[in-house]
């Protein structure tokens, strides 16, 4: 009988902590945008009927020093700036 109560017990205790631990309603609103690679996405007639107000590039931390992927951040800002998107890009 002692083990059926400690057990119990137990599991009172266990579920009292999750119920203790569980995250409260959050009042945050909610921001969606769009992370994409690729500067053709700003051409694209869905992109522009999406309405998007953020719009993010994530670059390697050398592109300085590829040719190649400054090349492709260019684009990508050449085509931001031609849209009517708020840049997002953290640095």
């Amino acid at each position: 009988m002692t083990r059926l109560l400690a057990c119990v017990a137990a599991a009172l205790v266990v579920a009292g902590c999750g119920f203790a631990a569980a995250p409260q309603k959050s009042d945050a609103a909610v921001l969606v945008g769009i992370g994409d690679q690729d500067a053709s996405m700003f051409s694209n007639q869905f992109y522009a009927q999406a309405h998007f107000k953020k719009a993010r590039y994530f670059p390697s931390w050398n592109v300085a020093q590829k040719p190649q992927e400054a090349g492709w951040l260019d684009q990508w800002l050449a085509g931001h700036s031609r849209s009517a998107e708020q840049s997002d890009n953290g640095w």
